[in-house]
């Protein structure tokens, strides 16, 4: 199999049924190449090697890390489809499992062993959007990473109370509520967020109750004669 040449030294290295040996290159055009063999080995025809790549999911959803042959010199093919995995979006293939160079279906191949491919990701990040009434407050974060936890406080004016406090998260197919004599100083956690995050706060005006006590009149004592 014949892995490269080289016009500058008219010698290389090759392999012929597998095994080393060296070639010679004469002309610039229309090349004369003569290989000699090693012992035991018969030289029958030159051809482009073909190494085997493996694509590995790198934690993908369902990824079976397919292996795909690879020509020397010709461009990368690639698996027809990208690997998948829950919140993160794939970012292409690469020579290492973190760094590494980015490979695509433009670059030239240059390998003389089987080797492997990784997938990277990055993680998805959601939207937080905080929708207090006129008379509350949501302090939060305005987005968040995929898993991760969320902590929100909230709170009202001075003379309001919170009535109700709830929140949606996309993909889930019912709100959830949050009692407020359940907060604790003032804060609760949305656990494992999986999608855009809408947190809502109503308050009303506190009520003071006035209790009136009277005094019965008081008759005027007549005088003792």
């Amino acid at each position: 199999h014949f892995c490269s040449s080289s016009k500058d030294t008219g010698i290389d290295s090759a392999y012929i049924n597998n095994k080393p040996t060296e070639v010679m290159i004469a002309g610039e055009s229309g090349m004369t190449i003569s290989a000699t063999a090693s012992t035991g080995y018969t030289f029958e025809k030159w051809s482009t090697v073909s190494d085997k790549v493996t694509f590995d999911g790198n934690e993908a959803d369902g990824w079976n890390n397919p292996e795909i042959s690879q020509t020397y010199d010709a461009t990368y093919a690639l698996p027809e489809s990208d690997p998948i995995k829950t919140g993160y979006t794939f970012l292409g293939w690469f020579t290492a499992k973190d760094g590494g160079e980015q490979v695509t279906t433009s670059t030239v191949v240059k390998l003389t062993d089987a080797t492997t491919l990784y997938a990277h990701w990055q993680v998805v990040t959601y939207t937080v959007t905080p929708t207090p009434d006129t008379n509350s407050y949501i302090n939060v974060d305005t987005s968040v990473a995929h898993g991760d936890d969320l902590v929100v406080e909230v709170g009202a004016s001075k003379h309001y109370h919170l009535v109700t406090i709830t929140y949606t998260v996309e993909g889930e197919a019912e709100s959830h509520s949050v009692n407020p004599a359940d907060l604790v100083e003032g804060k609760f956690t949305i656990e494992g967020v999986t999608g855009n995050v809408t947190i809502t706060v109503t308050s009303a005006k506190d009520t003071v109750s006035v209790s009136t006590t009277l005094s019965p009149l008081m008759k005027p004592i007549p005088p003792i004669c």
